[in-house]
């Protein structure tokens, strides 16, 4: 019985080899080609969730978004501090009106408020606050980063401030920023602070100093956001409250700088660099521009007022919005090329097969041919066969493209030189609804249709049965 069990086992593995060999085999012999298809449209491979009333969200309007190193996802409201635990979202008590929100290393978090109060949350949730008998007579902490040194830069109603790690507050040490509406404050991996007033200035602050102050005015322009370039060092982006982004070096004129269009988009609330894009958040939605500075608006967000907008450490973008909640933006391993071309909307897929950079998608209702935007491809057998309804598309290793059809077009083969040629009951075929096709020694000779298999010997004319 031992030598039985041996034998079998021996003859099982053979077995499983040859069928690996067999299976690598046909894989090289019919390969498809999907050159070109790495670059299909930001909305065909990633997925959107809008979180809402109906999602579990307390309230709809946040004005900052942060995560922290354990995770969780933090936003801040007029309605408080929400925190979503990849499940569910929870109101914290101890805090009201957020508009402002900054991570520190230890995984504490900073709360700035529109009630004048400046709050710390030790990552074990206990609260520490900072008011006017610490020294802060202000309404509103605008925004908060940390620069290299850990000290904390924050903009206010009144000012820009500076909490020291021993727990001193002061304004920062120069007229131009005293007295001033902060806007926005954003930080570089350096721990360089960048800044924009209400008065339409960016300034530039490192070692607590102001490195650089631009006055944006001066060229007909309303500045909305700045953040410092995280692919050019020294140069910065400049959002507007028009559709445009200023470029430029800090060490040259701003008369000089690039303007950038983003049409759509009004009031650039906040830009930052994730994944080789410059992504945007504005009060008309949210957008991108690519390595090659092509601008892209998301048109199926179905989100508006952004605010503030975060790239968490799974890749995922996440935006806070005024009025809509929060939406988060996460790449899919699969592409919906639905999201691409309107050709497909409302048609049964039953196959498809890529042949040299382009999509051969065989439907209940015709053939398309794709290419890697989503247009039609007008070849001749396109013409043949659009209207056909089209089980399966296969390659074979000798160049040929064969079509196994519900039509009169029966079993079609288009040749490598392009030559088209049909097996339909005319030439021996016993139906033209063809299912399915297989392989005789690499060559696809054998259908399978509605009354039986046929057998394509060679190049014949007619089917052998």
């Amino acid at each position: 019985m031992k030598r039985i069990k041996t034998k079998l086992i021996k003859l099982l593995a053979a077995v499983i080899c040859f069928l690996v060999i067999l299976t690598g085999a046909a894989q090289s012999a019919y390969a498809e080609d999907d050159s070109g298809w790495d670059e299909m449209s930001f909305e065909a491979q990633n997925n959107y969730k809008v979180f809402d009333i109906d999602s579990g969200l307390p309230f709809l309007g946040y004005m900052a978004v942060a995560q922290t190193p354990d995770g969780f996802i933090y936003m801040g409201g007029y309605g408080g501090l929400v925190r979503y635990d990849g499940k569910k979202f929870e109101r914290l008590s101890g805090v009201d009106s957020v508009v402002s929100l900054c991570v520190t290393k230890d995984g504490g978090l900073w709360i700035g408020t529109n009630v004048g109060t400046l709050v710390y949350m030790s990552p074990n949730d206990e609260m520490i606050y900072y008011g006017k008998e610490e020294g802060l007579d202000v309404v509103s902490i605008r925004d908060i980063c940390m620069d290299a040194a850990g000290n904390l830069i924050f903009g206010t109603d009144q000012g820009v401030y500076i909490l020291d790690p021993s727990g001193a507050i002061r304004l920062i040490d120069d007229e131009r920023l005293h007295q001033c509406y902060v806007n926005q404050l954003s930080s570089d991996e350096d721990g360089i602070i960048y800044g924009s007033d209400y008065d339409g200035n960016v300034f530039v602050i490192k070692d607590l100093k102001v490195e650089h102050f631009l006055n944006v005015p001066s060229i007909g322009k309303s500045v909305q956001t700045v953040s410092g370039d995280a692919m050019q060092k020294g140069y910065i982006y400049i959002g507007t409250t028009g559709s445009e982004i200023l470029h430029g070096s800090l060490s040259q004129p701003i008369e000089t700088f690039e303007v950038i269009s983003t049409p759509g988009l009004m009031n650039i609330n906040e830009i930052i660099y994730n994944n080789d894009r410059l992504w945007i958040c504005s009060d008309g939605g949210v957008g991108f521009i690519d390595k090659n500075r092509n601008f892209t608006k998301l048109s199926d967000t179905a989100f508006n007022s952004g605010v503030a907008m975060i790239a968490d450490y799974e890749g995922n973008l996440w935006f806070a919005s005024s009025r809509n909640g929060l939406i988060r933006i996460s790449t899919s391993d699969f592409a919906d090329l639905n999201q691409m071309t309107r050709e497909l909307n409302d048609r049964v897929v039953n196959t498809t097969w890529m042949e040299d950079g382009l999509l051969y998608v065989g439907t209940d209702t015709g053939l398309l041919i794709l290419n890697s935007e989503g247009q039609i491809v007008e070849k001749p057998i396109y013409s043949i066969l659009k209207n056909a309804r089209i089980r399966v598309i296969k390659g074979d290793s000798q160049g040929n493209l064969w079509f196994c059809t519900f039509s009169d077009n029966g079993l079609m083969c288009r040749k490598a030189d392009g030559e088209i040629i049909n097996y339909t009951q005319d030439d021996g075929m016993l139906s033209n609804n063809v299912r399915t096709l297989y392989d005789n020694e690499r060559r696809y000779d054998r259908g399978l249709c509605d009354r039986g298999r046929a057998i394509i010997a060679g190049r014949q004319d007619r089917a052998e049965l």
